[in-house]
């Protein structure tokens, strides 16, 4: 009887590993371009979304001159909120209101570039002409007509100072107030930087009153200003300043709690005026729930 041999080889060990690794290999780069471009996709969609909210407010200011972007993302104008609540970040990002005016997020970012081009328009200071030669006296030497001996001298210049140019930057105005309607704040005038003649520097004091375009504002934190932002107004510099809405809250007699309060409602508590900060509809007492409140120190 003929017994017929077959030689059956398998895969070896080495083999089946080189193909795992191959396959490791191309998961790795099928997951890292998959991660790529779902944060491509994420990132366009929020870019998308922040402009679609200016476009929200651009067309809202239109009908409410008064309106501020800073106010359309605190949701202070109510029939825009519906149209804003699609509006978000699809990775959790925040919006605010940069320095440009425009909106960011913090996850991905903004529009960097126009806030790169604002301060770009900083103009340059001449630097004031030195004397040539280096005389500090303000004069050449001159050279006396030789004398009887042959000798020269020289001859000390005049001491006579040289004239000055008058500076030309413009002095800022003498401080002016005006009263708050119906209250006793007094607010500053002619406080907000002239964004034409602007170039930087102005730090607006916590605490400090002011009118701006017929609306009054309260400082509630130090901020330097920046061009930008002297440019596009107080409402454009978030939380570091606040407008008043002209309304008086009373909590005389034993009303502890008031319903449907904006922010940036004010009330006077024993001849102390407190502003609103709070998002809250309901707003406690100043005495129970100072979080919710700003004492305006300047008054």
């Amino acid at each position: 009887m003929i017994k017929h041999v077959t030689n059956e080889k398998g895969f070896t060990l080495v083999e089946i590993l080189v193909v795992i690794g191959i396959i490791a290999i191309l998961s790795s780069i099928g997951v890292a371009s998959y991660s790529s471009m779902v944060r491509r996709s994420e990132e366009s969609a929020c870019q998308i979304n922040r402009e679609q909210i200016e476009a929200i407010f651009l067309r809202y200011q239109v009908d409410y001159p008064g309106a501020t972007l800073q106010g359309c993302l605190a949701g202070h104008y109510s029939e825009l909120n519906s149209e804003l609540e699609m509006c978000t970040c699809p990775d959790g990002g925040t919006y605010y209101v940069g320095d440009d005016g425009h909106l960011k997020c913090t996850v991905h970012g903004g529009n960097e570039e126009a806030a790169e081009e604002a301060n770009s328009n900083v103009p340059t200071p001449t630097p004031e002409p030195t004397p040539s030669g280096g005389n500090s006296g303000g004069g050449t030497p001159v050279t006396a007509t030789p004398s009887d001996d042959n000798s020269s001298a020289t001859v000390e210049p005049s001491m006579t100072p040289a004239p000055t140019t008058a500076s030309t930057s413009t002095p800022e105005p003498s401080a002016q107030f005006t009263t708050m309607p119906n209250t006793n704040l007094r607010a500053h005038e002619n406080y907000w930087p002239q964004s034409q003649n602007y170039s930087g520097g102005k730090t607006a004091q916590g605490g400090d009153v002011f009118e701006y375009e017929d609306e009054y504002y309260v400082v509630t934190e130090d901020i330097e200003l920046t061009i930008s932002q002297a440019a596009s107004g107080p409402g454009n510099c978030g939380n570091f300043i606040q407008k008043l809405t002209g309304t008086i809250r009373d909590y005389s007699g034993d009303i502890t709690r008031i319903k449907d309060v904006d922010k940036g409602d004010i009330c006077e508590i024993n001849g102390q005026y407190m502003m609103y900060i709070s998002t809250d509809k309901w707003a406690y007492h100043p005495d129970s729930n100072s979080d919710q409140w700003f004492a305006i120190t300047n008054n």
